[in-house]
């Protein structure tokens, strides 16, 4: 009897403690647990004693989440799609949280697996073109797109305001006086908004300075006759017709019109390069340097002796965008009796196009006034 009380009393007392060692060991178990990994030291307690397991020696303790995973990391990158959507600006320069992303393909593919709605992903589209290409045409697309997509009229009144906010930008920079826009993206933009908002004053004032700059009369009056005759815009009339007039006055021409040939859309003319060369040039004033072919100007250095090779080569805007190019330098180059001296030639790819030589841009053309006169294909320049 006593042996048997004995016997129950001293398995009583192991059990004892053997559960307080267990509690012991469960407790620092958790608490290394939560050393190991902070996330769980204030769910502890909310976790079962078998899901605190300790990592064995050497492993990494994969079920604790660090601070770059995956998870945490998608985490921070949808805040900045969220700060993004809620930026209404579309100006490069208000677009850095797209620092966090390399390439502009990273971030449409990122952008792609979101559940976001269909006006949205344009609106985050168009931030993207804007701030890694500048490709502003592309970017106010996505803007048209997103504005027929809205959801309700408050959504689409911000995404109006962001399409205004970015074809003025492009504006001011085109006519500023170091300008980033090229004239071709400056002339698809305009056209892109004049298309879509045909009686948006702003881009109609841009247009008809434009044409007026480069002498195109014909066009520029052209805009200014098809603004809508109403209160609101007869301010914008007066002073555009005022400019168009003045142009019109100072423009006469002093000297014979010089001959000019179709070509497509756009029309070519007869130069001359140091006297001897004669070539056929495409009048291009979306580009700011003349151009020829590369087959041209091989074939121009073995005819003069009297065009350079700079060894040079630098950035320039062309009809192709803004390219990397050799620079090579000539006497003179005479148009119809209007000469600049030294000018700056580069070759360049102009296609399989075999009835032009190369592009006379606005190196040459910038130097004058000039007009076109459609009707008769003539060029008119006036010192």
């Amino acid at each position: 009897m006593v042996r048997t009380i004995l016997f129950i009393l001293v398995s009583v007392l192991i059990g004892w403690i053997i559960g307080s060692q267990t509690a012991k060991q469960n407790q620092l178990d958790s608490s290394l647990a939560a050393e190991v990994c902070p996330q769980f030291a204030s769910q502890a307690e909310d976790f079962p004693n078998d899901d605190l397991t300790l990592p064995e020696p050497g492993n990494t303790f994969t079920e604790c989440p660090s601070v770059n995973s995956p998870v945490t990391a998608n985490r921070d990158t949808d805040v900045l799609i969220s700060k993004l959507l809620k930026n209404r600006s579309i100006l490069p320069e208000d677009l850095f949280t797209l620092d966090h992303w390399n390439l502009l393909e990273e971030f449409i593919d990122y952008i792609t697996e979101l559940d976001l709605s269909t006006s949205d992903i344009h609106r985050l589209r168009a931030k993207a073109f804007v701030y890694f290409d500048r490709n502003y045409p592309l970017a106010l697309e996505e803007l048209y797109s997103a504005k027929q997509s809205a959801i309700n009229q408050h959504v689409t009144n911000i995404i109006q305001g962001e399409i205004n906010a970015l074809t003025n930008y492009v504006i001011r920079d085109f006519f500023s006086i170091a300008p980033t826009v090229s004239a071709k993206s400056f002339m698809e933009t305009m056209n892109l908004v004049h298309e879509k908002q045909p009686n948006y004053i702003p881009v109609i004032s841009a247009l008809v300075k434009h044409h007026l700059l480069t002498g195109d009369l014909s066009l520029a009056e052209t805009y200014v006759n098809n603004i809508p005759p109403n209160e609101e815009n007869q301010i914008a009339i007066d002073i555009l017709k005022g400019r168009l007039d003045a142009a019109i006055n100072n423009a006469e021409p002093t000297k014979p019109g010089i001959p000019l040939q179709k070509h497509g859309n756009h029309y070519m003319v007869k130069a001359t390069i140091n006297g001897d060369i004669t070539l056929s040039l495409l009048l291009d004033t979306g580009a700011s340097a003349t151009a020829v072919s590369y087959q041209t100007m091989r074939a121009m250095l073995r005819a003069s002796s009297q065009i350079r090779n700079l060894n040079i080569s630098r950035y320039i805007n062309t009809a192709n965008g803004r390219n990397r190019v050799h620079l090579f330098q000539a006497k003179e180059l005479d148009v119809g009796g209007f000469t600049l001296t030294n000018p700056l030639i580069i070759p360049t790819n102009l296609g399989e196009d075999n009835q032009i030589h190369g592009l006379l841009g606005m190196d040459f053309l910038g130097q004058f006034q000039f007009r076109i006169d459609h009707e008769n294909s003539l060029l008119y320049l006036i010192n």
